[in-house]
Order: structure tokens, then C-alpha cells, then sequence
């Protein structure tokens, strides 16, 4: 029996021992947040468990029934959870100022993390507006020409035309508008004509927009 006790004794001071390794491991290594709140959380219940021993081992010393060596051993038992359970409690408190270093120290680093892909993203996209918007709106800016004079060559040709013979502008066409669309285009489906914007890409005199042309050039 008395082989026994000491058996989960020594496995007792093994865990406290691996406990208290780590402990010391966190001041001396960086640790993720994460690995520390686990820790911190395994230190307080440890410290939590030791008080619990220290309050049975005291109310044990206390027994008037206990035998003197008994009493002895129980006090002992008691002093040495209430020496685990202090020294537990000041790691908290210390690991808890550690913990608080490591989550600043890993929002840097997200933050940091963060900026690098927004700026690759923001380069990425200098690059493709360089590249690609001035020959884009190059490309729409004729096809809204053309539209534009297809139109005033329809107001030539229709005179005279009734029914499926009225030419409808192309764009009411393409984008199968109501009848006298064109002549009245509804604020909730505006003519690309008239409501299109098309700013310059880079600063070019007083007026800012490649469509609509300027009429003072």
C-alpha cells in the first residue's frame, strides 16, 4: 500500500516537474498566444487544485483523532500546497503580462501581414489601370462615337418611315428599351450616351472627362 502511494506521489511530481519546466520555457522562448493562454489556463487550474489540497491536508492536520505522525505529514502536505499554489500564482500573474506582450506582438504582425497584401494588391492594380483603363475607355469612347453618329444619321433616314420601318437607335436596341425610350430616357435606365463618364486617366486641361467630349476643344 505504502509502495502505492509513493508510485502516484513520484507521478505527481513528474507532472508538477513538466509543468513548471514549461512555465519557466515561456520566459525564456516566444510562444503564440495561443500556447500561452493554454498554459495559463493549465497554471491557474493547478494552483486551484493545490489550494484544494492545502484546505483537505489542514482539516486533516486539525483532527484531534490524528495520530502525531500523521498530523506531521498532513502539515507538511498543507505547506507545500500552499508553497505550490503562491508560487503557481505569482506565474500567472507574470505569464498573464507575457500572454498580453504576445497578442500586441501577433497583431503586429497580422498588421503587418495585412499592409504587405494590401499594398501587393494596390501595385496590382496601378498596374492593370495603367495598362488597361486608357485602352478600355479608348475602345468604349468609339463605340459611343459611333453610336452617337449612327444616331444623328437615323434622324436623316426615318423621315417618312412608319411601324417596324422606323430605325430605332442602336442602343435601344441592344438594350431592348421601351418605346420612345429614346426620347425620354427613365432616370432608373438612363441612355449610355448622355449618362456615361468617362474621366480622363491622367490630367488633361481644364475639363476632367474623356466622354463626353468637351465641347470648348
Amino acid at each position: 500500500m505504502a509502495k502505492e502511494a509513493q508510485k502516484v506521489v513520484s507521478i505527481r511530481e513528474e507532472i508538477a516537474l513538466s509543468l513548471d519546466d514549461r512555465i519557466a520555457d515561456a520566459f525564456d522562448n516566444v510562444m503564440s498566444a495561443a500556447a500561452l493562454t493554454a498554459l495559463l489556463q493549465e497554471v491557474q487550474e493547478t494552483s486551484a487544485a493545490a489550494k484544494a489540497e492545502s484546505k483537505a491536508a489542514s482539516a486533516l492536520a486539525l483532527d484531534p483523532r490524528l495520530r502525531p505522525a500523521d498530523v506531521a505529514d498532513a502539515r507538511q502536505r498543507m505547506q507545500d500546497a500552499d508553497f505550490r499554489s503562491t508560487r503557481l500564482d505569482r506565474a500567472a500573474e507574470e505569464l498573464a503580462d507575457v500572454l498580453t506582450d504576445a497578442k500586441r506582438r501577433e497583431a503586429a504582425q497580422a498588421a503587418e501581414v495585412e499592409y504587405q497584401a494590401a499594398k501587393a494588391e494596390r501595385d496590382q492594380l496601378v498596374k492593370e489601370l495603367s495598362e488597361d483603363y486608357p485602352a478600355l475607355a479608348a475602345r468604349l469612347i468609339s463605340l459611343l462615337e459611333r453610336v452617337a453618329a449612327n444616331n444623328e444619321r437615323l434622324v436623316r433616314a426615318n423621315p417618312g418611315r412608319q411601324g417596324d420601318m422606323w430605325l430605332r437607335s442602336a442602343e435601344a436596341v441592344a438594350r431592348e428599351a421601351l418605346p420612345n425610350w429614346e426620347v425620354n430616357p427613365t432616370s432608373d435606365f438612363p441612355s449610355l450616351i448622355q449618362g456615361v463618364r468617362l474621366p480622363h486617366f491622367k490630367r488633361a486641361g481644364i475639363h476632367g472627362y474623356a466622354w463626353p467630349r468637351y465641347s470648348g476643344y
